[in-house]
Order: structure tokens, then sequence, then C-alpha cells
């Protein structure tokens, strides 16, 4: 029997299947692991739906990008303090592993086909997009 859902609602599974993965995403909603891939698929048919979760999507990925970089700046600010008066060799060596951590951040925002999860299979897609607001 095919119930309908509200398309915001498998826009906000989808967008925390993004952040947390199928498997979390689907316990925080208390559905299916594969109900999470069908919602995926309804939202891949359905053109209002897909609307709803590429807005979201976006949402997410912003929202993600402003963390990373005020976690970036704060970081920097800590090191600053940290690293008064450290020599130019310790300051380049800090800076280098902020430039990676912001380069691993920009790899795995890149490789997500919407799918960081490794148990998604690419068919499934993986990851929707993030809700930081209960259902």
């Amino acid at each position: 029997m095919n119930v309908a859902v509200d398309p915001d609602r498998i826009a906000l599974v989808l967008a925390d299947a993004l952040v947390l993965g199928d498997k979390a995403a689907a316990k925080k909603w208390c559905i299916s692991k594969r109900t999470v891939q069908r919602y995926r698929a309804v939202a891949a048919k359905d053109p209002k739906v897909a609307a709803i979760v590429a807005a979201m999507r976006q949402d997410v990925q912003h929202d993600l990008a402003t963390l990373r970089i005020a976690f970036m700046r704060d970081a920097l600010v800590v090191m600053r303090e940290k690293f008064e008066d450290a020599s130019l060799d310790e300051m380049a060596s800090a800076f280098k592993v902020v430039g990676e951590l912001h380069q691993v951040a920009t790899a795995v925002e890149d490789d997500r086909p919407d799918s960081p999860d490794p148990e998604a299979s690419e068919a499934e897609g993986g990851r929707g997009s993030a809700s930081m607001s209960a259902h």
C-alpha cells in the first residue's frame, strides 16, 4: 500500500542523511534505512520533491562550509595565542596542518555524489541534505 509522504519530510530525512548517513538518519526519523533509499528514489522521480531536496542540500552545504570556516578561524586564533613566541618553523607547521584540514574537508565535500555513507550503493545515492531541525 502506497502512503503519500510529505515532500518536506522526505527532504528533511534526505538532508539528515547527507550529514549523518543513511543509517543514522533512519534511526533519527524512526524509519528503516531502506525507507531513506525509497525517499531518495521518490526525490529522483518527483520534480517537486527534487526541488525541495536540492534547495535544502544547498542550504546544508552552505551551513557546513560556514561551520568549517568558523572552525578554521577559531583554530587560527588559538594557534596565534599558543604560538605567540613560536619560531617560524613551528608556525609554518601549524599552518600546514590547517591547510591540510581544509584540503581534506574540501575533498570530502567534492567526493560526495550525495553519499558519504559507505554502505550506500552508487545506484541508491547515499546521503541527502542536512537538517538542523527535529522531525
